[in-house]
């Protein structure tokens, strides 16, 4: 993979040097930037390959390259993959229920990974993870400065996802935030816990519909711990339905009623807003009859 990146030297950034612009205005890490400094045409001012202490002036070009480099290990894999945006920065897909995202135990070659490096997708960077059962959308880094820019979006806030649950039972509060830490329980294998010991996690809610037994609940996360949503909704009294860890499975799912259903972004390098929604998969659908649209997730996110 290869991404080449044009920046105009502006009048506020003259007489700065090109180490200056490339850490404050290309927001390029250290490591990033010694990578560079090894390529032929890994930083070119004007045309020209120049070291980080050149001094810049108004209206030069500074030209950055960047390579992924070294062979991908990665079987290539064949299985449907459902592009939703691409453009030279990001990939955005939807993830059917009942594929790992990474190459693990038992699953090396039929991976999410493995199916994208099948349709000619390599080096890729997840930003954030799904569990195995749960379903849709997933963003994608096609290098690192990209992935780069886009965890410190989602460190600040910028970068955010909507999330839809059906949880047992009605929750007494149609919304709310749950700001429990939450960590491993001791035995309890890949089971998290709510715990006093455990990394800070926030999670806030808003009951869109309710039915007789369950309701449906729209999700965004303010950090990202492993089985966030179920631990949390666990701990008040509200499992996901079909959930084996945290709740039952009695629902007949057969996995964890969980689905990410709309993201909100900065393309990394031009700054235009992003946003997609996914609808709810079949299997979840049959639980929430009409309900066709996320009209519901827009107004959750425009109050946040």
């Amino acid at each position: 993979m290869e991404r080449k990146l044009d920046h105009a030297v502006s009048s506020g950034e003259a007489g700065k040097t090109v180490g200056w612009i490339l850490d404050s205005s290309l927001a390029l890490s250290a490591r990033q930037i010694r990578s560079l400094k090894f390529q032929p045409d890994g930083i070119l001012l004007n045309g020209i390959r120049v070291r980080t202490d050149v001094v810049v002036r108004e209206g030069d070009c500074l030209s950055v390259t960047f390579r992924e480099t070294g062979g991908c290990l990665l079987v290539p894999a064949e299985g449907a993959v459902f592009v939703i945006y691409e453009d030279e920065d990001i990939l955005a897909v939807n993830k059917p229920s009942g594929v790992v995202v990474h190459p693990s135990p038992g699953h090396y070659a039929d991976s999410l990974l493995n199916c994208l490096e099948g349709q000619g997708f390599s080096h890729l960077h997840s930003i954030g993870r799904l569990d195995r059962d749960t379903s849709g959308l997933m963003v994608f880094a096609k290098h690192k400065a990209a992935a780069l820019r886009l965890a410190r979006q989602r460190e600040n806030g910028r970068f955010q996802k909507v999330y839809l649950a059906l949880v047992l039972g009605r929750p007494q509060q149609s919304e709310g935030t749950i700001d429990a830490p939450v960590g491993r329980m001791p035995g309890g294998g890949m089971r998290m816990q709510v715990c006093a010991d455990g990394k800070p996690a926030r999670t806030e809610y808003r009951v869109v519909r309710e039915y007789k037994t369950y309701s449906l609940v729209a999700f965004l996360l303010w950090t990202g711990r492993t089985h966030q949503i179920r631990v949390h909704m666990a701990a008040i009294g509200h499992p996901l339905l079909g959930d084996p860890l945290y709740g039952t499975e009695e629902s007949g799912l057969g996995r964890a009623a969980l689905h990410a259903a709309a993201a909100a972004l900065f393309q990394p390098f031009t700054g235009a807003p992003l946003s997609w929604e996914i609808p709810l998969p079949a299997d979840l659908r049959e639980l929430v009859p009409g309900e066709e649209t996320l009209s519901a997730l827009k107004e959750f996110a425009r109050k946040n």
